[in-house]
């Protein structure tokens, strides 16, 4: 579970929906909607989070660039190929999100980063759909003798190779600590035949955005995808948040010169707090360094990683990643898209 800031939980997004507050997560809030019990407003904002914290750093637009790119994908091709998604369209305003419509009545809604979206009851698993092989399955697969979740792979295969097929690796949603990876034939266990149809199912609309960003010179490294207990693709969905995006120019430059790639999303961050010397130390008295070994069930790391002097550099640096990848991905500067479907 992530540490959240009492000042982020003594404040909500929309101010004037604040009685209508439900929850409020690691970057964003959601809210109920007056007039429909089976309808949210979904608010993403400019938080951080990193190994399970909330920086006290804002980056600029990245609540923004998620917002916009979920629903791009809702329309380019979820809709259209037909596969169910929980944004909500407008009642009012043609081919709007419906979040548009409560802005008529509560005006300091921000368009830019909300979406309406259908109340549903959220899969307990993490989906995550690999194309290469790296990331936390990286160690497993070495380890294990080419084991990963339960699925042998090739022997002798390199860091962020491409695989055959999508390697489809669960996970168990923790509510406290870190989410436990299992099986797939755990998974298909606990979920059974409507199991096996949702992965097939969630498998071919991984292919078809693989496809389409591998045209726009875009390599989907991995994705992680929630959807409802009845399949309805949920949250948002192929963004620098839930997707590993890499550009294909720089795949192949550091696949031969055999380092990680260039990740488009917020590893400029990731990179500074792996390096930050802590003044905690480990059961074997060595000093913690970087955020990853510290526990944001202990209050002690939680105000130091609250308290922490982060460089705007970073942010800054993150900010450029997302709406550089946005534009690579719809074409659009953020901007453009704004203006012609959410506002």
């Amino acid at each position: 579970m992530a540490f959240i800031p009492t000042l982020v939980r003594n404040q909500a997004l929309i101010k004037s929906m604040r009685p209508f507050l439900i929850s409020q997560g690691k970057v964003g809030d959601q809210y109920s909607y007056p007039d429909n019990q089976n309808a949210l407003l979904a608010v993403r904002s400019n938080r951080l989070s990193v190994y399970d914290f909330v920086l006290p750093l804002i980056v600029e637009q990245k609540g923004q660039t998620l917002t916009a790119l979920t629903d791009y994908w809702a329309r380019e091709i979820l809709s259209p190929a037909g596969f169910k998604n929980h944004l909500l369209q407008s009642q009012r305003y043609p081919k709007g999100n419906r979040a548009k419509d409560l802005r008529d009545t509560f005006l300091d809604i921000d368009l830019t980063c909300s979406l309406a979206i259908m109340k549903v009851r959220v899969l307990e698993y993490e989906l995550i759909f690999r194309f290469h092989l790296g990331g936390s399955v990286w160690t497993k697969y070495l380890k294990n003798r080419g084991v990963v979740a339960g699925v042998q792979l090739p022997l002798g295969m390199k860091k962020w190779q491409k695989l055959d097929e999508p390697l489809f690796t669960p996970s168990t949603k923790a509510k406290k600590g870190h989410d436990i990876n299992i099986s797939q034939e755990e998974f298909f266990e606990k979920t059974g035949e409507s199991g096996r149809e949702l992965v097939r199912k969630l498998t071919t609309l991984c292919k078809i955005v693989y496809a389409f960003l591998e045209k726009k010179g875009i390599l989907m490294l991995d994705t992680k995808v929630e959807t409802s207990e009845d399949g309805t693709i949920c949250d948002e969905f192929f963004t620098p948040d839930t997707s590993r995006f890499v550009t294909v120019e720089n795949y192949f430059q550091s696949i031969e010169k055999g380092v990680d790639p260039d990740f488009m999303d917020k590893q400029p961050v990731r990179d500074f707090c792996a390096q930050i010397g802590t003044p905690f130390f480990d059961r074997f008295g060595k000093q913690i360094i970087g955020l990853s070994g510290l526990d944001p069930e202990k209050k002690e790391h939680c105000k130091f990683v609250a308290e922490y002097d982060f460089p705007r550099t970073i942010a800054e640096a993150t900010t450029a990643r997302y709406l550089k990848i946005f534009k690579m991905i719809t074409g659009m500067k953020l901007t453009d898209y704004q203006k012609k479907y959410l506002l």
